[in-house]
């Protein structure tokens, strides 16, 4: 499989309960840019998780109002999603929720 990724770790509950978290995820094309709400660009220097945790917190940032936001993605980004759909709109729960937190875990993940 080509760009077949496992994330393995642990995630802790607010009742500090400890459970194993096991990802995979197949992405054929990760992604190498993106310029975010501020105006901050990601991109090939950074790694492809931080692209995508920046997506997804843009998204929820919309209060996923999706029209708002696929408007803002394809006018931040225009040569890389002119229709503001990025293909990765399927991870933007999954990261935010616990998964930059598995790949490193000592960064501060607050939105």
């Amino acid at each position: 499989m080509k760009n077949d990724y496992s994330i393995w770790g642990t995630k802790t509950t607010s009742g500090n309960n400890t459970y194993p978290v096991h990802l995979r995820y197949a992405i054929d094309k990760k992604p190498t840019y993106y310029k975010n709400m501020e105006g901050i660009i990601y991109d090939e220097n950074d790694e492809w998780r931080e692209i995508l945790y920046q997506m997804a917190k843009d998204y929820l940032k919309n209060d996923k109002n999706l029209h708002e936001f696929l408007y803002k993605v394809a006018q931040n980004n225009p040569d890389h999603y002119p229709s503001g759909h990025t293909g990765y709109e399927m991870y933007y729960t999954d990261i935010i929720s616990f998964w930059r937190e598995i790949y490193n875990p000592e960064f501060d993940f607050d939105i």
